[in-house]
C-alpha cells in the first residue's frame, strides 16, 4: 500500500490552521503520515494546531519546531527530510483539500505509475470561488516547458511527487529561497519524471484572503529570490533552446506581473530580474501585454499611471464578484 507524507509549513496562519488540519486528518485514504513544521510562528497557530490534533489519532503525526525562522523554503526542506512516505503532498497551512484528495491521487499513481501527478484547484475568497484548470501534458519535456513559460501553475502544492525523485536528482527546497521556490523545483523534477499524471477534478483549495502570505507582499528579498531562480534554471536548461525560450516567456511574465503589483519606487529593482531579448508576451494576460512595452522601454511614469488605473478597476471587479 502506497504510503503518503503530507507536509505542512506553519507561520502566521491562526485564522486558517484549524480548517486546514481538519481537512488533512479527515482524508478517506488511511496510509498517511503528517509532518507539521512550526517555523517560529508569532501567533497562536501552534496552539490551535495542537488543540485540533487532540481530537484525532496522533500516531502518524509529527510536529517539528524550528529554533529560528527559516522561511517557507526552509520549512518545506525540514519536512521533506523527515518524510518516509512513497509520495509527497505539500499543503500550505492557510489552504485545505477535499476529503478524497489523497485517495484520488494514489489511484492515479496506481493507474499510470506516474512519478508526478498534477491536480486542478479552487481559487477561494471569503464569499466565492473559481476553478483553475491549468494546461497539462503527460510528456515530461512538454509539461516542463509549460511550467517554465508560466502558463500553468508550478506550485508544489498542486503536485503529488514521488519522494525518491527528489533524492535521485538531489533536488530539494532551498532554505535561501522563499519566493519562486516551486518555480525552481517543479520544472527540474517534472523534466526527469517518467510520466506526468493529471486529475481534472479540482481538489486543492488555494486561499486568496491571507494577505500576510509570502505571495501577497513585496520586498527586495522577493526580487533577489527570483533572480536566483532564473539564473539556476537558465544554467540547468541552457543547452535546450526551447526550454530557454519558455523560461524567457515565464520571466517576462513574472517581471511585468511584479511591477503591476508593486510601488513605483521599486520599478528599478524589479527591472533587474533577468530576462532575455526578444521580449515575449505569448503567455501574458491582456492587462500584462498592455503593460509589457512600458516595462521593456522603462517608461516608469506611464507604467505607474497604467498600474494605478488597472488596480483600481481590478479592485472594483473583485468587489463586484464578491471577493
Amino acid at each position: 500500500m502506497i504510503k503518503v507524507s503530507i507536509l505542512v509549513p506553519i507561520f502566521g496562519v491562526e485564522r486558517f490552521i484549524e480548517r486546514c488540519t481538519r481537512s488533512l486528518m479527515e482524508q478517506t485514504y488511511q496510509n498517511i503520515e503528517y509532518i507539521f513544521v512550526d517555523d517560529c510562528s508569532p501567533d497562536d497557530s501552534f496552539k490551535i494546531l495542537n488543540a485540533v490534533l487532540a481530537e484525532y489519532n496522533r500516531d502518524h503525526v509529527s510536529i517539528i519546531r524550528h529554533e529560528k525562522n527559516k522561511g517557507l523554503g526552509g520549512a518545506r526542506r525540514t519536512a521533506l527530510f523527515s518524510a518516509t512516505g512513497d509520495y509527497i503532498l505539500n499543503v500550505d497551512s492557510d489552504d485545505y483539500i477535499e476529503p478524497e484528495t489523497v485517495s484520488i491521487l494514489v489511484n492515479e499513481v496506481k493507474r499510470t505509475g506516474a512519478e508526478v501527478v498534477r491536480m486542478n484547484c479552487f481559487f477561494e475568497w471569503e464569499n466565492s470561488l473559481s476553478i483553475y484548470r491549468g494546461l497539462w501534458d503527460n510528456h515530461p519535456a512538454i509539461y516542463t516547458q509549460l511550467l517554465l513559460s508560466a502558463v500553468t501553475l508550478p506550485g508544489v502544492c498542486f503536485h503529488f511527487i514521488k519522494r525518491q525523485l527528489y533524492y535521485d536528482l538531489n533536488q530539494f527546497p532551498r532554505e535561501d529561497i522563499n519566493t519562486g521556490e516551486d518555480f525552481l523545483l517543479m520544472p527540474i523534477l517534472c523534466y526527469h519524471a517518467n510520466y506526468i499524471g493529471n486529475i481534472e477534478q479540482p481538489l486543492y483549495h488555494y486561499i486568496q484572503t491571507n494577505f500576510s502570505s509570502y505571495t501577497k507582499n513585496f520586498n527586495s528579498k522577493k526580487v533577489e529570490d527570483l533572480q536566483k531562480v532564473a539564473d539556476i534554471l537558465y544554467n540547468y536548461f541552457c543547452d535546450k533552446p526551447n526550454f530557454v525560450k519558455a523560461l524567457n516567456e515565464g520571466m517576462w511574465q513574472k517581471k511585468v506581473e511584479t511591477m503591476l503589483s508593486c510601488h513605483y519606487q521599486h520599478y528599478p529593482l524589479v527591472d533587474q530580474l533577468p530576462t532575455w531579448l526578444p521580449m515575449s508576451t505569448t503567455t501574458m494576460k491582456t492587462q500584462q501585454k498592455l503593460a509589457a512595452p512600458l516595462v521593456a522601454g522603462k517608461h516608469w511614469k506611464l507604467l505607474w499611471i497604467y498600474s494605478t488605473l488597472y488596480n483600481w478597476a481590478f479592485n472594483i471587479y473583485q468587489k463586484f464578484k464578491g471577493r
